[in-house]
Order: structure tokens, then sequence, then C-alpha cells
């Protein structure tokens, strides 16, 4: 939670009416200055624990709330985003057929006022019956994320083992966290749409960040492709995540006139 005061407990309530309820939820007030965290407070949810502590960023939020969970599995949420009523239930669906996965997810679609669309994804390795997903670094370079930070719910031991989000980078801390999950475990995902990413909401990090040069998380990448011992075919599309993040960033600067850069 970051400024959320609009959304959070619209969000939170859709945590609170899942058709598998949560053992617990955490709500990490990352420093917020519009008194979202007091009228969370004041809505008087059951089982709702609020952390707050001074802004630090996305990363460093999610870093408190996981390190604060007390389970197993920890599902991610962002403030504003929604999640319909079987999410969860599809997610323990995951975990039992799947046990071998250290990620699972559903799919989801994103949220614009009353519209609502699919991300743009590979057409080539879309699956449509719950599975591990076979082809994660392919189709991040040849589309949309296919899973986002609000349809994850991620193994706390995998959490443990790889490290946590990068603290301090704008840009890019989730597409490095799920690079470096997809190369130690295997994706869980159930093609059933079970979360919205909401576009229209106020005040949104990726649109309000312009990056003028390649962001931490692309360079690491490219690093991951060259050093680490990988298929060849897992190196190529490694780097092909990072040839589509220049490209990205050059359009969105290229739309913001920003031709010399």
């Amino acid at each position: 939670l970051y400024n959320k005061k609009s959304h959070i407990v619209d969000t939170v309530k859709t945590v609170l009416n899942q058709t598998f309820p949560p053992h617990e939820i955490i709500v990490v007030n990352d420093g917020s200055t519009d008194g979202g965290e007091v009228e969370l407070a004041q809505s008087n949810f059951a089982n709702v624990r609020i952390i707050n502590k001074q802004n630090a960023g996305v990363a460093a939020a999610r870093n408190t709330g996981i390190t604060a969970a007390r389970t197993e599995y920890v599902a991610l949420l962002d403030a504003d985003d929604v999640w319909l009523p079987h999410f969860l239930e599809e997610i323990n669906y995951l975990t039992r057929q799947f046990p071998e996965a250290g990620v699972f997810s559903t799919a989801y679609q994103y949220k614009q006022d009353n519209n609502y669309f699919n991300p743009r994804l590979c057409k080539q390795h879309r699956i449509k019956s719950p599975g591990i997903l076979k082809h994660y670094f392919a189709m991040m370079a040849n589309g949309d994320l296919p899973l986002t930070m609000s349809s994850i719910v991620i193994r706390r031991s995998l959490f443990d083992a790889i490290g946590g989000f990068p603290v301090g980078e704008t840009m890019g801390e989730d597409q490095d966290f799920l690079f470096r999950a997809a190369l130690a475990r295997p994706i869980a995902y159930s093609p059933k749409v079970l979360a919205l990413y909401v576009l229209s909401s106020d005040n949104r990090a990726c649109v309000e960040y312009l990056p003028q040069e390649e962001c931490n998380f692309s360079k690491r990448i490219t690093r991951y492709a060259e050093e680490l011992e990988l298929p060849f075919e897992t190196r190529k599309h490694l780097k092909q995540c990072s040839a589509a993040h220049l490209l990205h960033l050059a359009k969105r600067n290229i739309q913001a006139g920003k031709l010399d850069r």
C-alpha cells in the first residue's frame, strides 16, 4: 500500500471474499501520505494485519510482507488490483497438482474503467489447461508479461533461497525476481482468468516513471545468459527479453518526445 486510499478497501474485500480463505492478510503500508492505512484500519476487517514502515519502494514493501508471513505459500497483491473469488482456490489446486513448482499463477486481464482485455501473449507457447509453464522466457521475450505480481503465489522457501526483490530499483524489480525464480524452479500456471491488473487507478508508478537508460534487471538478465550454464534456447530467450526491454524503453522515450535518448 502506497497512496492508494481510494482503492485499498475494495482490494482487501476481494481477498476476504475468496472461496478458499487465506490464513492471514498482511498489508504493508510503505509510508503512505494520503491516509489509506487509516481508512483500512477503520474498516475493522478481521484477520488483517497492517505493517507501517518508512517509504522505501515496492521491492522493500514486498520483502517486508513476505518475511512477516507465517505460511509457506505467500500470495502477492498490489493495493489497486483485484482477485476474482476463486483465485486462491485455483492456486490451492495448483500447489497440490504441481508440488515441484516454486511459483504458482493464474491468467489475468487488464481492467481500464469498465473495459477488460487480455495481455498480448505469445500464441505459440500459450497453454490451455493447468500445467507447468515450460516456455516462460520465450513468452517474456515475445509479448506482455504472462504473470503479474497480483496473479502469483510464491513459496517462502524459494524466496529465502534466491533472495528477495532488489531494493532501490524503480522499474523491473518484479521481472528480476521472476527470472531468478524461473531459473530455480518450475512455474505452475492456470489459464483461468482470476486476477485483474487495474490500469485506471491513481498513482501508478510504471506510468509516472520513464527510465532514461537500460534498467538493472535487463543488465542482469544478459549476465545470466552469458555466465550461467544454461541450455542454448534459454540463453537465447534471456537475451531476447533484454532486447525487448530496450525496445520498450525506446518506444516510450519516442512517445515522450525524447528522441535524442
